[in-house]
């Protein structure tokens, strides 16, 4: 069920679609996500990790190994909230390959 109201949010679910791209490397892809809270810091659990981004690194959110075959693919990974969250606007981005490949919003009230 989606919900905006803080104190009914249970999980955060990011749904996205990877572009059909004949050119790109097939195989096994590490996709990252990071949920940023409004405030700038990113959500991450204890065990979470890090990756490369231009010449950087950073903490993820969520991590999912997908098996890309160069074909349209719909990818969905779910953040189980265990923590209290702020009101406001939630910014998402999406990493593969040292490259961000997406980005997006949401409002949480």
């Amino acid at each position: 069920k989606e919900e905006h109201k803080i104190k009914h949010v249970t999980s955060i679910t990011v749904s996205f679609t990877i572009a059909k791209n004949i050119t790109t490397k097939t195989g096994e892809k590490n996709v990252y996500v990071q949920l940023m809270k409004p405030d700038g810091e990113i959500l991450a659990k204890e065990n979470s990790g890090t990756f490369e981004y231009e010449n950087t690194v950073l903490a993820y959110s969520m991590k999912k190994m997908i098996e890309y075959n160069g074909e349209q693919q719909e990818v969905t990974l779910y953040w189980p909230v265990e923590e209290f969250l702020h009101p406001g606007t939630y910014g998402v981005y999406v990493f593969a390959d040292g490259v961000m490949i997406g980005e997006g919003a949401f409002d949480l009230q």
